[in-house]
């Protein structure tokens, strides 16, 4: 299988990549300041802004042309939000479909662990499986006091369609995609996101909440 996994990372211990068939491509993004070779993988050190959805983008934007069939979106330490993610890059398309949390044609998102951490979701109403709900600032998992975000404005900023009632998400931003999902949106549409998110600080957080919608061929972009 034609697959790569790409990993933002920080300061995280990200030795369990060495637990990855070699068949799978590692590619990682560091924004940590230090950019000193990794064993075996593509690295990369970005400007530390955007946190992991900046990285996903901006992978996405420059390989535009050279994306592998399947790429997996992941965090530093995804364990807390996807404890089984080793063996779901080792494994294939059933296995996804057997674990996945949220899913539709070529996307599919994860959220699970055994050590009783996770979020509870709910039978989602926009697409399969099972998602988080939130409003367009982001409650009711966000401290409002904290982080200011407003999903439909930016909702209204790259979509030429109507914004959903609520929002449905998995948390944490781990997810699988086809390469064929990701062409069903120009490349400028990359950019754009690029763009706000190296603007707008608090903009990680409301893409986290969009990242199923992104990809969905269904709503129309502008």
């Amino acid at each position: 299988m034609n697959k790569e996994i790409v990993i933002a990372k920080y300061n995280e211990d990200i030795s369990w990549i060495n637990k990855i068939n070699n068949d799978v491509k590692i590619t990682v993004y560091r924004k940590d300041g230090i950019s000193e070779a990794i064993d075996g993988v593509n690295s990369f050190l970005l400007e530390n802004i955007g946190r992991e959805i900046h990285s996903y983008i901006y992978h996405i934007y420059n390989n535009y042309e050279n994306l592998l069939e399947y790429t997996i979106f992941s965090q530093g330490k995804p364990f807390d939000h996807f404890e089984n993610i080793i063996d779901m890059v080792n494994s294939g398309v059933e296995e996804w479909n057997k674990n996945t949390s949220l899913y539709y044609s070529g996307f599919w998102g994860f959220h699970w662990n055994s050590i009783g951490t996770m979020w509870r979701m709910d039978a989602s109403k926009q697409f399969n499986g099972y998602s988080l709900v939130c409003q367009s600032n982001g409650t009711p998992h966000i401290n409002l006091q904290e982080y200011k975000i407003d999903l439909d404005k930016t909702w209204n900023e790259i979509f030429n369609h109507p914004p959903p009632s609520e929002y449905e998400f998995t948390p944490g931003a781990h997810f699988i995609i086809t390469k064929k999902l990701i062409y069903s949106r120009p490349k400028i549409f990359y950019k754009h996101i690029l763009n706000i998110l190296e603007k707008d600080y608090f903009s990680p957080w409301v893409f986290e909440r969009l990242i199923p919608y992104l990809f969905n061929p269904k709503i129309i972009i502008k």
